[in-house]
């Protein structure tokens, strides 16, 4: 039994390497490319219930940026930036993080912020710690595939 334990952790640690284990599109690339440019973070306000399950948005907000900032991808005046919404009910919750970059419109030449890259999730919590859990996987993968696309640029800081 404790064979198939042990091999059940192995799997479960290293299958989502396998995941990441892949080549960079032309869709990567407009999704994600930056030139590894810093990022700010703007956490939309949160639902009262929230609030009565014990999310703060300032501490949400607060955890991001210090999460971007260890790995020396945030500033507060960035151009581009991570846009999180979470909405909950007594019971379960929906978890968004869009990346927003400016984009040339390449008819009217006009360059906006616009999302590129969008990742989210949803369940059922009892505390709001999976909620905190499925942030931070989040945060985690566009922090990877942001890296994987900008690793030249990155590489250069």
């Amino acid at each position: 039994m404790l064979r198939y334990s042990t091999l059940l952790i192995v799997l479960v640690l290293f299958l989502p390497l396998t995941a990441h284990a892949q080549t960079m599109t032309k869709a990567d690339r407009f999704k994600l490319w930056n030139d590894c440019r810093k990022i700010r973070v703007v956490v939309e306000r949160l639902h009262e219930q929230a609030s009565r399950k014990g999310l703060d948005r300032q501490e949400l907000r607060s955890a991001l940026r210090k999460y971007l900032h260890g790995k020396n991808l945030y500033d507060a005046t960035a151009t581009t930036f991570l846009y999180v919404r979470i909405g909950m009910t007594k019971s379960a919750f929906n978890l968004d993080i869009d990346y927003f970059k400016p984009v040339r419109d390449t008819i009217t030449g006009i360059k906006r912020n616009a999302k590129t890259w969008s990742s989210g999730n949803f369940g059922s919590y009892r505390t709001t710690k999976i909620i905190w859990t499925a942030l931070i996987e989040q945060l985690r993968e566009f922090v990877y595939q942001y890296r994987r696309v900008n690793k030249i640029a990155c590489r250069r800081r």
